[in-house]
């Protein structure tokens, strides 16, 4: 029973990683359509380099799970601004 367990709490976190590696992969299209190629690829340089974002992005945290929701709102934020000022 306890390895039951364990292997539906290895595939939640392995769930909520891919998740916020999803999220960030979003994010980056909004960057790459916002501010072009190379903004997008330092943006991938910087979140890599980064151990926080990488150590914690399978964590059962609940700021883990609201990173996911916060960081697809600002892609499309990102996108709105985008889309507004082509509009002006």
């Amino acid at each position: 029973m306890r390895i039951f367990y364990l292997l539906i709490h290895y595939l939640v976190r392995s769930v909520l990683g891919l998740l916020n590696a999803i999220s960030l992969l979003y994010f980056q299209s909004g960057v790459r359509g916002a501010f072009g190629r190379t903004a997008a690829n330092w943006y991938i340089i910087l979140q890599v380099s980064q151990f926080h974002v990488i150590y914690y992005a399978s964590r059962t945290l609940p700021n883990m799970f609201a990173f996911i929701l916060s960081t697809i709102g600002l892609q499309l934020l990102v996108t709105l601004m985008l889309t507004a000022g082509q509009r002006t």
